[in-house]
């Protein structure tokens, strides 16, 4: 348990540094970090984040992906991301030792906004504070555990806290649309701690297991004179019919469609899909995936092909990390219900990395055309308490 004393110091300090703290987010929301697979524009605001961390006075890494012979044959490699300019970067405080070290983990990447009339202004990236509300990509999400992380590090320092365990602040690219290949190579680089938070975004809630998923990249070639409306066509009839199969059986999964790109070509239409399968933890995501795949096989006259990547399911309840995480739950919000994560890089630092992970706050998803991502104050107000109490409660003090 944290100690009330020390709690009650670190909120106070929290409340004293809002506008700071707020300002923070507001720039990171500024900056537009979009991903679209295979590229991603995050170096700008990654840069932006490893500069806030000199002056925050911790140890600072950039360390660009690289797609070597082991990033290649991990089970979690996804092929044709490109990678080049797109930094990882993280940083370090550390302890006075005889702790435990804690890892804090999110992505500064968004996927690209609506139309801009839903936004304040009709601009995604105006990023002010109105009424107590900000709007904009990452407002939520994963810009918000990032920006509240740091600021937690930073309220601890200012209270002179000292920290047993060492703690490090990490914020990689190319999450979005399920990439998890900069959490991918910040594990192969050896980024390692005895605990992690994932910095899914704001609001009350954490998560201590995730559900498992597959991505299906989908290469159909028409083999004969076709329009692309009747290929595309004819492939969401063949999802929308599985769906209706799948749809209140135990286990069955969700599925989610991006990506999509079709054109003629000479031999009529090519087309490449993008979909996702996510299962309840503990499906058979792989039983799931072949009843896919035979069934999308099946469409008439067209020639099929898929590369798959299944990324597991994570499970670390009943861990230590669980009951710090619900203790600071209870302390800073009053309790908060326990759930499931969507496919994150929360797996890949369980299974691969080898860490008691939970996954702090809730990601924001996917909006639908008339919404735009926004965060309240006192939300991501008490992110940065939550974040300080987990830290305390699972480093320890001295003293």
């Amino acid at each position: 348990m944290v100690d009330a004393a020390i709690l009650e110091q670190l909120s106070a300090a929290v409340m004293e540094s809002r506008d700071d703290f707020a300002a923070l987010l507001a720039r990171f929301v500024r900056v537009p970090s979009v991903s679209v697979p295979p590229e991603g524009n995050e170096g700008p605001l990654q840069e932006i984040i490893a500069d806030r961390m000199w002056e925050m006075g911790l140890e600072v890494s950039r360390v660009v992906p690289n797609p070597s012979n082991e990033f290649k044959k991990h089970p979690s490699y996804q092929e044709g991301r490109n990678l080049s300019k797109r930094p990882n970067v993280w940083g370090m405080m550390e302890g006075s030792g005889g702790g435990r070290s804690l890892l804090l983990a999110g992505h500064s990447d968004v996927m690209a906004p609506f139309n801009s009339s839903v936004w304040p202004g009709n601009d995604p990236y105006c990023a002010k504070w109105c009424d107590g509300v900000l709007a904009g990509p990452g407002s939520a999400s994963g810009k918000a555990g990032l920006a509240a992380a740091m600021s937690a590090i930073s309220v601890i320092k200012k209270c002179g806290i000292k920290l047993r365990g060492d703690v490090t602040v990490a914020s990689v690219v190319d999450e979005v649309f399920f990439g998890c290949q900069g959490m991918l190579s910040l594990v192969l680089e050896g980024v390692r701690a005895d605990g992690a938070l994932y910095l899914a975004g704001a609001g009350k809630g954490y998560s201590l297991r995730g559900k498992g998923m597959t991505d299906c990249n989908i290469a159909i070639d028409g083999g004969q004179p076709k329009s692309v409306e009747t290929v595309v066509k004819k492939a969401f009839d063949c999802i929308d019919s599985l769906r209706s199969e799948w749809e209140g059986a135990k286990g069955s999964p969700c599925m989610l469609v991006d990506n999509l790109e079709a054109r003629s070509c000479v031999r009529g239409c090519c087309m490449n899909l993008n979909v996702e399968l996510i299962a309840e933890a503990g499906a058979d995501i792989e039983q799931l995936t072949k009843a896919f795949a035979n069934k999308i096989s099946g469409i008439d006259g067209i020639n099929f092909s898929a590369g798959v990547r299944v990324l597991e399911n994570w499970d670390c309840s009943g861990s230590e990390i669980a009951t710090v995480v619900s203790d600071a739950a209870g302390a800073v919000w009053g309790g908060a219900a326990e759930g499931q994560s969507e496919p994150c890089g929360a797996f890949l630092l369980s299974n691969y990395g080898r860490m008691q992970t939970a996954s702090l706050g809730r990601e924001w998803g996917f909006a639908s055309p008339g919404e735009c991502e926004s965060v309240k104050m006192d939300e991501y107000l008490d992110l940065v308490k939550m974040i300080c109490a987990a830290i305390v409660g699972w480093c320890g003090v001295e003293g």
